[in-house]
């Protein structure tokens, strides 16, 4: 049965598959149904890998306890610190002039309970020196 319908597939194949042949005798409607179906497999082939790496990523990736972003302006989000602590790392940032446009601090806590603080834009120093010394002794 599985060589019947083998040579089934392979005879309708290659009928079809001539070059004058395949949509020459087709309806608009169908021709349109079989781009259509052509274009979703096109996406499954190309979606499914990148939905697989992206969850390897997302699976992979550094998870940081909490997250603070601070523009010239102040304090725009904060994610992950606890309520009390709040109000003090917002007067610290507030009073810290040297921050020169946006700028991302992203913080965890090692296997060995050692705090690993990466800053993503643009700070002197000294200013990540000061935001390190006062998440050390204050959170």
């Amino acid at each position: 049965m599985i060589s019947g319908l083998a040579t089934a597939t392979a005879l309708h194949c290659k009928d079809d598959s001539t070059k004058t042949g395949f949509l020459k005798h087709r309806s608009p409607r169908q021709k349109l149904a079989i781009l259509i179906v052509r274009v979703l497999i096109i996406l499954i082939h190309i979606g499914v890998p990148l939905a697989i790496l992206y969850g390897l990523w997302k699976l992979l990736r550094t998870k940081w306890a909490f997250t603070i972003e601070v523009d010239e302006t102040g304090v725009r989000s904060h994610e992950g610190i606890r309520t009390h602590h709040q109000r003090r790392l917002l007067e610290l940032l507030q009073k810290t002039p040297c921050v020169e446009g946006p700028m991302k601090i992203m913080g965890r806590y090692d296997e060995t309970g050692r705090l690993q603080l990466r800053f993503r834009g643009n700070a002197s120093d000294n200013t990540k020196q000061q935001i390190r010394n006062f998440i050390v002794n204050e959170l």
